[in-house]
């Protein structure tokens, strides 16, 4: 049984990954439904072509590459109970507040935490998804507090899956449209706005 999955409909979409929004991740190793694997933890970076999006691992087994691969993209449906529609609640609650590598670190584990146990709390000591080494106390405490927020969060959209279809590919996510973006958006109006007042006095 498939724990991702795209609800409402879905597009074709090719990303490359570029890298990480910070210039690095925090590093450390995780057991997956039995599987022990090194990963790295925090914000990536990916081209689509005509723009750079920020998101987050959502198949912590899969390998990536720097090529670009073909995905499918659709909004997560977030009120249907899966460990998906937490995991997009966890993203969109707290991805404003992650900007140092712990945060970030400690985003990506709660959001692979509810993937795979889809708890009522954060538990990177048991389940499906466990904390085996490397991963600091802030990191850890990071996980608890934004799963906790995603938990008590009553967001029902504005979260997307991007799922890959080919090997090299990894399933990610991503809050559309992000909280930078919007500032961005936010200001630009503003400086429209007061550039019409003055050219009408």
């Amino acid at each position: 049984m498939s724990i991702l999955a795209v609800a409402s409909v879905a597009n074709a979409q090719s990303l490359k990954f570029t890298g990480t929004q910070l210039g690095a991740l925090n590093t450390g190793t995780i057991n997956v439904n039995g599987t022990t694997t090194t990963v790295g933890m925090g914000a990536f970076t990916f081209s689509t072509g005509s723009s750079t999006i920020v998101t987050y691992c959502a198949d912590a087994l899969a390998a990536l590459n720097s090529n670009s691969n073909p995905y499918t993209v659709g909004p997560v449906n977030m009120t249907n109970g899966t460990g998906l529609a937490l995991a997009a609640k966890i993203l969109g609650s707290s991805f404003g507040a992650a900007t140092t590598l712990d945060q970030q670190a400690g985003l990506q584990l709660a959001i692979w935490d509810a993937l795979y146990d889809n708890g009522s709390s954060f538990n990177g000591g048991a389940g499906n998804m466990k904390v085996i080494s490397g991963v600091n106390a802030a990191s850890l405490s990071f996980a608890s507090s934004y799963y906790t927020a995603g938990v008590n969060s009553n967001a029902t959209s504005g979260v997307e899956l991007f799922k890959a279809t080919s090997p090299g590919g990894q399933d990610q996510l991503h809050v559309v449209p992000e909280p930078a973006s919007i500032a961005v958006l936010g200001l630009g109006a503003l400086g429209l706005l007061r550039r019409r007042k003055t050219a009408k006095k």
